[in-house]
């Protein structure tokens, strides 16, 4: 299992759990750009970086959390994400999408604006 998905399980898990805080204790380029989404959006309110580890505390309103589900999407396999796809999702501002693009991890938004095609890896619904 890839750094990625491991954290995405465990903010899947403070989710369900309703946990508040947690650490994860290996992390690389693309966890950070994930929390780095999910800092932008609003749904956690920070991560703090050690050499080995790295902790989140999500953010919450009204004793439930903002963040909904992160969701992985092996459905959306194709190489080109279609336009009628991009514009649909664009317009849905409760789901960011996260795309492998050439260039590296993007959402969604970010790969339409600088026209690159990828694969969408995951649904952040919140």
């Amino acid at each position: 299992m890839s750094k990625l998905k491991k954290t995405i399980s465990v903010i899947n898990i403070m989710l369900i759990n309703k946990c508040n805080k947690a650490t994860i204790l290996t992390y690389d380029d693309n966890v950070i750009k994930l929390l780095n989404v999910l800092v932008d959006f609003n749904a956690i309110e920070y991560y703090f970086l050690t050499k080995s580890s790295i902790s989140i505390k999500l953010k919450y309103k009204d004793f439930e959390p903002i963040l909904k589900s992160i969701k992985c999407l092996k459905s959306y396999t194709n190489k080109n994400i279609k336009l009628n796809f991009a514009k649909k999702e664009l317009n849905n501002r409760k789901s960011v999408y996260l795309v492998q693009t050439n260039i590296g991890i993007l959402t969604l938004d970010k790969a339409v604006y600088n026209n690159l095609g990828g694969i969408v890896l995951y649904r952040i619904t919140i």
